[in-house]
């Protein structure tokens, strides 16, 4: 018997247990495995956060498809990345390749690493390749360049979940050119995460508006991770499994509300497990004000661009810290995801039971148009509740999480974007009628 998980999840819990009632900030929950590969690279090196890599040219050197007697080589980058580590170097090839990785059940962070540029006689442009792992397809016909270009970054990082069965022993990523093209990955993390995590295991009350739930073992595909209200949070600062966290600025649909700051609450985690995000991220927050006439005029509202074709998990983060929230109904609202109702009455002092104790939400809607092939914008608006039944017209948002969920073909790939395509921080488009199903996860109820 694997008892390694179960160590891992007891682990966790003590973690959890001690901090609440310590009522401390987030602790560091240890993965039973965090590996780090520099593709390419012959030898250790350290990332500008401390974070060992290894490199790929004996533990983890990738078995090769040669295609007509051609293997992968180890490539340096003809420009220098922001980051040396693990961007310098990489691995590319015209023929498939693939790494295999020692996992054990349970779940599982994969984080592919990129940087488009020229390697050797490879160009940057000419480099399309599908990416599978497990039974999963991450991506397919998919272009680097095009992505960074698309998102105005020399480097990015694709994330994605997944679930480790017990019979499985080992975890392979395979990198498959277009043909008459090449793959390249500069780096590579497979880190394990607590069991309850972001797993479907622990939805409870679940209300359903048109679709059926998405399967327990769907892979995920980590599209927004943003700190709202607060500063960008570094993978080293995270709760032990290297999340980073973007701040909301940019996805903002318009300037208005207000960021109310408490940077001495010490978080209280009595509803969920304090490993789910980092005590920063429940330090800040964006509201709409003490105005509760202008408040009812407008909502508080995010816009994501997301594939259409694919049903997406929402997570909300909350945690009321402002002195004058200290019961139901101090701060009632409204939550519309995609243009439908989530929340009638959003009240978070109900669902955690207190000031300075975090609590999620966890949301699922289908973006099911005509074309499955296109982007668009999800919007994630907070409206007050009405006069009456609150006593501030008000509303509260902490964090995000937005992940894409697999389809029934379990694929995860969405196409490459279109650079006439409105970038993610502009107004956006008119929303299309779409489908929509509601989670509430038993941990945050």
């Amino acid at each position: 018997m694997n008892t390694e998980p179960v160590l891992y999840l007891l682990s966790c819990f003590l973690l959890h247990l001690l901090s609440s009632r310590k009522q401390s900030t987030a602790s560091a929950c240890a993965p039973i495995y965090n590996l780090a590969v520099d593709c390419g690279a012959t030898s250790p090196q350290t990332g500008p956060d401390g974070r060992s890599w290894t490199g790929d040219h004996l533990k983890y050197a990738p078995a090769e498809q040669p295609i007509n007697g051609q293997k992968s080589i180890s490539a340096t980058a003809s420009n220098q990345a922001v980051a040396r580590v693990p961007y310098y170097v990489a691995r590319v090839s015209t023929s498939p390749f693939s790494y295999s990785f020692p996992v054990t059940s349970g779940q599982t962070f994969i984080r592919l690493h990129f940087y488009p540029t020229d390697y050797s006689e490879f160009n940057r442009s000419s480099s399309f390749f599908h990416v599978t792992a497990g039974d999963f397809t991450l991506l397919s016909n998919f272009s680097a360049s095009l992505t960074a270009d698309y998102l105005n970054r020399d480097v990015f990082v694709k994330e994605f979940c997944l679930n480790i069965d017990q019979e499985s022993q080992k975890l392979n990523i395979t990198f498959i050119p277009v043909s008459n093209s090449h793959a390249f990955v500069n780096g590579i993390e497979v880190v394990s995460m607590p069991i309850i995590l972001y797993s479907g295991n622990n939805i409870d009350n679940t209300r359903v508006i048109n679709i059926d739930l998405p399967p327990t073992n769907s892979a995920l595909e980590t599209m927004y991770r943003l700190n709202i209200g607060g500063a960008a949070i570094s993978a080293n600062d995270d709760t032990g499994m290297f999340r980073s966290w973007d701040s909301d600025d940019s996805f903002l649909a318009s300037q208005t509300g207000v960021v109310p700051v408490n940077s001495s609450i010490q978080p209280h985690y009595s509803k969920i497990p304090n490993y789910t995000a980092p005590g920063e991220l429940y330090k800040t927050a964006r509201s709409m004000g003490t105005n509760g006439t202008k408040n009812m005029m407008y909502n508080l509202t995010w816009s994501l661009e997301v594939d259409t074709g694919f049903t997406y998990l929402v997570r909300l983060h909350f945690c009321e810290f402002e002195p004058e929230i200290q019961v139901d109904n101090d701060r009632e609202f409204k939550i519309y995801i995609a243009n439908q109702t989530a929340e009638e009455q959003a009240d978070v002092i109900l669902w955690s039971g207190g000031n300075g104790i975090p609590v999620y939400r966890d949301y699922a809607v289908n973006i099911n148009y005509e074309n499955p092939k296109t982007k668009t914008n999800l919007l994630i608006a907070l409206h007050p509740g009405p006069h009456g039944m609150t006593r501030y017209a008000d509303a509260i948002l902490n964090g995000l999480e937005l992940f894409k969920i697999s389809n029934s073909d379990n694929n995860l790939a969405g196409p490459n974007p279109n650079p006439t395509f409105s970038p993610p921080n502009q107004e956006p488009e008119k929303a299309l009628m779409i489908k929509i199903t509601v989670y509430t996860c038993k941990i945050s109820c």
